[in-house]
């Protein structure tokens, strides 16, 4: 196996192949490991595979040579590697909202909330990102049975599946709000963008955007909106960073006068 370390990771990619001995160097015809994922892009190899379980590890492989009379033969020929936890994601600080007239506490209609996710440099979690948000349209945050709005995002083509490329909200936001006949939301809309396009190999961004207060059809009367948002990004089992917050936000035009009862993540 070859990774370019001299430390196997899980939900890396393990290159199997046979070291040339000889003239007759067998060739591999198939790999294999247990709930591994195998990949044959490369003829008679090397193969990848990849085991997202750390631990000892494993490997069989089927080799094909050549008798000196010009008969084919098989083989099979087994090794075990141990595969090293790969490093926890982390999640950046917290990107707060300015105000657009301080003296007034006034900020920039919509202000947004964001952060990312990277996975480690030298041992990344390759396993798919997960991202629950949960959102209320009172000035509290959501309870318990408040429906979750969930998607995955992998960092590995072969995890895709075609659920899971095109989302059910208006968009591609994960949460998108209901609007007014004017086009105002009524609460708060959630994005996630992977760094690389449709996969998240570079990481994700999370951004929170606020509603501003919305008028009345009919009428001059304008409406607060309080919003509530619980949302988690989730890998291998774990919690990366969860984001709490509770607002009220009124105004329109060229600013926004928000509350903001409780802003808090947990990394």
């Amino acid at each position: 196996m070859e990774t370019g370390s001299a430390t196997l990771y899980a939900s890396h990619t393990l290159r199997v192949e046979v070291v040339p001995q000889g003239d007759n160097t067998p060739s591999i015809k198939s790999a294999s490991g247990p709930g591994a994922h195998f990949d044959d892009n490369s003829g008679d190899g090397p193969f990848t595979l990849v085991s997202d379980t750390p631990g000892p590890f494993p490997v069989t492989a089927v080799l094909s040579s050549f008798e000196s009379n010009g008969t084919s033969c098989s083989m099979t020929a087994s090794t075990t590697v141990q595969l090293a936890s790969p490093a926890r994601s982390k999640a950046s600080k917290l990107k707060r909202p300015h105000y657009l007239v301080p003296k007034r506490k006034l900020y920039k209609p919509n202000p947004t909330f964001s952060f990312t996710v990277k996975p480690d440099k030298a041992a990344p979690d390759r396993t798919p990102f997960t991202v629950k948000a949960r959102v209320s349209r009172r000035f509290k945050l959501p309870g318990k049975g408040a429906k979750a709005k969930t998607q995955v995002y992998p960092q590995r083509f072969f995890d895709f599946k075609e659920s899971n490329t095109l989302l059910k909200y208006c968009r591609l936001e994960l949460v998108c709000p209901p609007h007014t006949g004017r086009g105002f939301p009524k609460g708060v809309e959630v994005d996630v963008r992977p760094h690389a396009d449709r996969i998240a190999s570079k990481g994700l961004k999370v951004i929170a955007i606020s509603p501003s207060g919305y008028p009345a059809d009919r009428a001059l009367k304008f409406f607060q909106t309080p919003w509530g948002l619980d949302l988690q990004v989730l890998q291998s089992g774990r919690q990366i960073a969860r984001l709490r917050v509770v607002a009220r936000c009124s105004g329109g035009g060229q600013s926004s006068r928000c509350r903001f009862k409780k802003v808090h993540l947990a990394r």
